[in-house]
């Protein structure tokens, strides 16, 4: 059984995560969180890993939060979630794969998928916030 403070934990650091200011600040946040969801993993939760390069891009995004006081990371695009996958442009691959972009999960084997066919080019609307922090080889 899961550590209710280990499942407390995991809220506050969501809850710090989405009140961070940069993503030097929000770093090791999320870098503590993921340590805390291999500890659960243990417990038979497995959390999506994500490449290094892909961290600041996240963080622009939706300030590595997937979902905050009940409710899923929205934007007004129609993009949700840790990666802010579009809806709209993605929801019926999404569903092929048999992933559902609501779960946190889900959404980041989805946004490892576009990242290994299209590199960084779905998140380019906010390319100007990440590109200072990943190196120009990737882009």
């Amino acid at each position: 059984m899961i550590s209710p403070s280990l499942w407390l934990l995991v809220s506050v650091l969501t809850s710090q995560l989405a009140l961070s200011t940069s993503f030097y600040e929000a770093l090791p946040l999320y870098q503590t969180l993921l340590q805390a969801e291999k500890i659960i993993a243990q417990g038979g939760y497995h959390p999506a890993e994500v490449p290094d390069e892909l961290l600041p891009v996240f963080w622009c995004e939706s300030k590595l939060v997937h979902s905050y006081n009940g409710k899923i990371v929205r934007s007004k695009t129609n993009d949700i979630g840790i990666s802010q996958i579009n809806l709209k442009s993605w929801a019926k691959k999404a569903k092929e794969m048999q992933l559902d972009l609501y779960l946190k999960n889900d959404n980041l084997a989805f946004a490892l998928y576009l990242y290994e066919q299209n590199g960084l080019k779905d998140w380019s609307a906010s390319r100007k916030c990440w590109s200072k922090f990943v190196e120009i080889s990737i882009l």
